[in-house]
């Protein structure tokens, strides 16, 4: 390596450590101004409010990154839809053929009652599934085409204040989100992800909580699509092994198929 090309690396390394170091600084900043307010507004006594004792970096919240790989992600969640419930259907028709084969009534009843379960888990899938969730995906990609969504910084914060009948400091723990042109907000710790976007001063409000509403529906409609997929297929995996033991158990092997 030159020693030109060393001298840019170690410039461009310095200079992001520069920003990184100014955006904490001004994010201090904008915490401190904030509470202040927030003292005002929430404290009984707004005089009660001593000052912060610490600020703790806690993440970065990328929406636009977290959407893209929603999107990025429809493929393999197709596929998991596609192959469990592919396997489900051939074990419904394993079943099926099983049951109209077999002597014994009771092993019949057992396999179909399970069968009826199986029903039931099925019947608790978003209906059409795929479809809404291309409708969401189409619906996130129009808006990252469109839109800038700045990453919100999320900072814990200790805060010295004076309680009624105390002698000492109490020390109070909020959160405060911070983004790019943008004041901080103070909350109580309990916001996180869950972040109503209306509160900040930004230029295209709507447009970031309408990504963040259909990147939490569209990520909360999948899990609940895998969840439901994966209890059907560990109750088809627990029919098929009722119709080969029934199906071993008629054709003489000294078990019961339902021990």
């Amino acid at each position: 390596m030159s020693k030109q090309i060393f001298s840019i690396i170690t410039w461009l390394f310095l200079m992001s450590l520069l920003v990184a170091c100014d955006k904490n600084v001004n994010d201090e900043v904008k915490i401190e101004k904030a509470m202040k307010e927030y003292a005002k507004i929430n404290f009984s006594n707004p005089n009660n409010y001593k000052g912060i004792e610490e600020i703790i970096p806690i993440d970065t919240i990328d929406f636009e990154n977290n959407a893209e790989k929603l999107i990025e992600a429809r493929q393999y969640f197709d596929s998991i839809y596609d192959s469990k419930y592919s396997y489900i259907r051939r074990v419904e028709e394993f079943s099926e053929k099983t049951i109209s084969e077999l002597n014994s009534t009771y092993n019949k009843f057992k396999i179909n009652d399970a069968k009826i379960e199986l029903k039931s888990i099925m019947a608790e899938l978003p209906y059409y599934y795929k479809w809404e969730d291309s409708i969401y995906c189409a619906k996130i990609d129009s808006l990252l085409r469109n839109y800038r969504f700045v990453p919100v910084r999320h900072y814990a914060i200790k805060v010295k204040t004076i309680m009624p009948n105390e002698l000492e400091f109490v020390v109070k723990t909020y959160s405060a989100y911070v983004f790019d042109n943008s004041e901080a907000v103070i909350t109580t710790p309990a916001f996180d992800h869950n972040i109503n976007i209306k509160i900040f001063d930004l230029g295209n409000t709507n447009e970031f909580q309408l990504l963040i509403d259909y990147s939490k529906e569209l990520a909360e409609r999948r899990t609940v699509m895998t969840k439901v997929l994966t209890r059907g297929e560990d109750k088809a995996k627990e029919i098929s092994k009722m119709c080969f033991k029934a199906i071993d158990y008629e054709n003489g092997v000294e078990w019961s198929p339902f021990d």
